[in-house]
């Protein structure tokens, strides 16, 4: 007996291009001066891995590949802000002592 499993690729574009942005925007990310440029790549890396997701769930595909790629994306995040909040801060305390 012969039994195929359909399985679907969708989103699987989506992720793939999410992964690169978000492994890219996470580099990125922990470079003093060019963290800020991060945010560039991270937020439609975010934005491609959410719309993976739906049309993979929509067509029961798998998403791992998606997760992946949307919690990458949410690290880099993190590390922006926290990049951000850091040369804001620094910056401030230079100003105020001067």
């Amino acid at each position: 007996m012969d039994t195929k499993t359909n399985s679907s690729n969708a989103g699987i574009s989506w992720g793939t291009a999410s992964l690169i942005f978000g492994i890219t925007a996470l580099i990125l990310s922990f470079i003093p001066c060019v963290g800020f440029l991060a945010v560039i790549l991270d937020t439609p890396a975010i934005i491609f891995a959410v719309i993976g997701i739906t049309k993979a769930k929509a067509e029961n595909a798998p998403t791992g590949l998606l997760k992946t790629a949307l919690v990458v994306s949410l690290v880099a995040s993190v590390v922006i802000m926290i990049n951000i909040i850091l040369v804001f801060g620094l910056y401030g305390l230079l100003v105020f002592w001067d």
